[in-house]
């Protein structure tokens, strides 16, 4: 009875780590050059892209509003009333007028609809480069926290210079195998290296 159980579950298991991998793994996503690794850090050459998005005061819930808004955009709340399709990430990014919260749209999409609600914009992002470091499991912010001090000291000890606040991303839906979760944190970098002196 323990033998099939755990060959039960081995298959639950098999399942959902296979349609987190077949499926959101394969959801477009921004393209990139990458210029220069070092284990989980990546200082990446991004194209420019195109996202919906909108603004929210801070904290969880605040994060799930802002989640709503602009995925009730793609799935018909626009003025054509048409759903498009799934991209990753989610972009968190929490300025100083408040959190941004936008979703990718995808190039498929030539004409973006208006959005029926005022509370969602459509804008065109020229990130340049970038660093990234990424981590798996669940995208708590104290772990977005975490991993943001670890990016910030390898730029400071590489002497790269930060131009502007911390993007969080999450490539997957709550549905995702946890430890196949993929997540990152992103600070956009000035053209030039700091000064030594």
């Amino acid at each position: 009875m323990v033998k099939i159980i755990v060959i039960a579950l081995g298959g639950l298991v098999g399942l959902w780590s296979g349609y987190t991998v077949l499926y959101e793994g394969r959801l477009e996503r921004p393209t990139y050059n990458v210029l220069q690794k070092d284990g989980k850090i990546e200082i990446r050459a991004y194209d420019s892209f195109r996202v919906a998005q909108t603004r929210r005061g801070e904290g969880r819930e605040e994060l799930s509003q802002g989640f709503r808004v602009v995925a009730r955009y793609i799935f018909g709340g626009n003025e054509e009333q048409k759903s498009m399709s799934m991209t990753v990430p989610v972009i968190q990014e929490n300025q100083s007028q408040g959190m941004q919260v936008a979703f990718v749209m995808s190039e498929k999409e030539k004409d973006l609809p208006a959005p029926s609600s005022s509370a969602v914009q459509l804008k065109t992002i020229q990130w340049g480069h970038v660093a990234s470091i990424h981590f798996s499991g669940y995208g708590t912010q104290k772990k977005f926290k975490k991993y943001e001090q670890r990016l910030r000291s390898w730029l400071n000890e590489n002497n790269q210079s930060i131009a502007g606040d911390a993007i969080y991303a999450q490539y997957n839906s709550p549905s995702a195998f946890p430890l196949l979760r993929k997540n990152e944190v992103l600070l956009r970098l000035t053209t030039e290296k700091k000064d030594d002196g």
